[in-house]
């Protein structure tokens, strides 16, 4: 990864990724049920209990899964293969070549990077997620936490206009947890979009711009940032369990003159 110049972060264009009355059918049971959301220059957390639709709900936003009615859409138009970056929640079912370098660099081959850029490319993003040491290792050799850390290397190697994250913060220690916060961190810095669906929200919860909660493949309630670091309301109500950071900022009162969250995409 390189960093991006002011200028050309400044000039970059600010994508829309939508959810445009979404359904996916599970045999007769709605996973996801017309949902309808909109994430744009900022950082949204997909939150909830097992079985709420989050991970489906993310899925659906990177089009990685087919709708059975609605539209997943970047910028107003049909999501595109590769428009959109996902890091699976299990990292070995987008394994496509047989080592991590080949790995990694299948996503800047989709994405028609020029044969001779496609090396630079995996080392800087093997570099930055400190995993230049596995280049040569078989991906059916890798730990969990080592296969996450590959698949979300693969991921932005494609250089998408939007990233989706499913469980990004799993399998990881401190360190390598810090490593993908900071890739996070780069790509908003560069006005990407980033949805991280996420049953540990602690990682997350003050990076958030949003957080919405889902509940039964529905849009229960959107909470902002500021709510979600302050409040545990939003997170009880839901069915999620508040990070112990917000109970005690929320024991402290710290967010009792705030207002934040509503019941509205």
């Amino acid at each position: 990864l390189v960093e991006v110049p002011r200028a050309a972060v400044e000039d970059a264009p600010a994508h829309t990724l939508e959810l445009a009355d979404a359904a996916v059918l599970f045999g007769e049971n709605a996973a996801l049920a017309r949902a309808s959301l909109a994430i744009g220059d900022e950082l949204v957390v997909l939150a909830g209990p097992m079985g709420s639709g989050k991970s489906v709900c993310a899925a659906a936003l990177a089009g990685a899964l087919p709708l059975d009615d609605g539209a997943a859409l970047l910028d107003g138009k049909r999501l595109k293969a590769g428009d959109a970056g996902f890091a699976m929640q299990l990292p070995g079912d987008q394994f496509v070549a047989q080592t991590v370098r080949e790995d990694i660099a299948a996503g800047a081959c989709n994405r028609n990077a020029k044969k001779d850029a496609q090396p630079a490319a995996v080392e800087h993003a093997a570099d930055y997620l400190g995993i230049s040491n596995l280049l040569g290792t078989p991906t059916s050799e890798l730990s969990a936490g080592q296969a996450r850390l590959v698949a979300i290397a693969g991921t932005e190697v494609l250089h998408p206009a939007a990233l989706v994250l499913d469980e990004p913060s799993a399998n990881l220690d401190s360190e390598n947890l810090a490593r993908v916060k900071a890739l996070v961190k780069l790509m908003r810095d560069q006005h990407i979009p980033v949805v991280v669906a996420a049953n540990d929200l602690a990682p997350w919860v003050d990076l958030a711009s949003r957080i919405i909660f889902m509940r039964n493949g529905k849009v229960a309630y959107v909470c902002d940032g500021a709510a979600a670091r302050t409040r545990t309301q939003p997170y009880v109500s839901c069915g999620a369990e508040p990070p112990f950071v917000v109970s005690v900022r929320a024991l402290a009162g710290m967010g009792t003159r705030r207002r934040g969250g509503n019941g509205e995409a």
